[in-house]
């Protein structure tokens, strides 16, 4: 009990709501915060992703041209998926492909970063947990979304997204379940969208990887300062550079700084998206199970992870916000 307010919403909680505009219109969110200052949405209608993040009233994540979009314009195939890619602080890719789109033998078109992102939770529980300490109670938000179809996958993936009333972390857990019959590859990545004014010329990023290698010929022109962040440039072409060995990466501004922690076991691959280009100003940072490759070149991989019938696949990914400054690198 506080003897100064009268219902701890005042302080922390959450906001569950649905958009009735434009193309949000019918997606259904939950807006969490905590008395840090920390904000951040998670878009029960994509997946439980996390849309717009913010600390101290500064935006943390990047929030592309087409903005929050209901799963409706959801197209698969071809090019689409870049009308309906919101950007966000988190963005999971899976969970049949990562990567470039492509039409596989027996048929099946799989687009650009999967079908994940067009799943809506069901089982959804927002749960404010007491517990003494210094970091307040804990807000969890809970859910499931299933990816199946008949002669295909089957996968359901539990979701719990957790941060407290006086601790400025968001943590991000899964179970990703093969309900199938027969084994199935899993392709899963964290797509994490950093932007403006987190991301700008004054900011500075640390990853711990052993190894870091450029994607292709362009990256490899930006291979010597693919840790530099640029101011936005005309016409830049993306740079993505495939990391090995991280399980830690800080984002270090002025006025705040974002560090990101996860399970490398479980998570071995990370990708680095410079996009430093006019309008479309973003840094990707993102821990997966593979490399977004695409799903022909992941499955002649010897790398490919399959799960067995009734297997789980559980993962962790942490983000910790900070005031900016003397913020240490990883």
């Amino acid at each position: 009990m506080d003897a100064y307010i009268g219902h701890p919403g005042q302080l922390a909680g959450f906001l569950r709501y649905r958009f009735t505009e434009g193309a949000m219109d019918g997606l259904e969110a939950v807006e969490v915060y905590n008395e840090t200052g920390l904000r951040f949405t998670v878009l029960l209608g994509r997946g439980m992703d996390i849309g717009p993040a913010s600390y101290k009233g500064l935006n943390l994540s990047y929030l592309a041209a087409s903005g929050m979009t209901s799963a409706v314009y959801y197209q698969n195939g071809g090019k689409e998926w870049k009308h309906s890619f919101t950007g966000g602080l988190l963005y999971t890719c899976g969970l049949c492909n990562v990567g470039p789109d492509g039409v596989m033998e027996d048929g099946v078109a799989y687009g650009q970063h999967g079908r994940y992102t067009s799943l809506t939770a069901e089982q959804v529980c927002l749960e404010r947990i007491p517990q003494d300490g210094p970091d307040g109670d804990i807000l969890e938000v809970r859910g499931l979304m299933r990816q199946g179809g008949i002669f295909g996958e089957n996968f359901t993936l539990r979701r719990r997204i957790r941060t407290y009333t006086r601790k400025n972390v968001i943590e991000v857990e899964d179970d990703v379940c093969n309900n199938a019959f027969e084994r199935a590859p899993l392709m899963l990545m964290y797509h994490c969208n950093y932007g403006y004014p987190l991301l700008s010329e004054q900011a500075v990023l640390s990853v711990n990887a052993a190894q870091s290698l450029p994607r292709d010929e362009e990256a490899a022109k930006g291979e010597k300062t693919m840790f530099t962040m640029l101011p936005p440039q005309p016409g830049y072409a993306e740079q993505v550079f495939f990391h090995k060995g991280a399980d830690q990466a800080s984002l270090r501004s002025p006025a705040a700084a974002v560090r990101m922690s996860w399970d490398a076991e479980a998570l071995p691959c990370f990708t680095q998206w410079n996009m430093f280009g006019q309008g479309e100003y973003v840094l990707g940072l993102e821990p997966g199970n593979c490399h977004p490759v695409g799903r022909a070149a992941y499955l002649a991989s010897p790398d490919a992870e399959y799960l067995e019938p009734g297997q789980v696949k559980h993962t962790r990914l942490c983000f910790a916000v900070e005031d900016g400054g003397a913020y240490p690198a990883v």
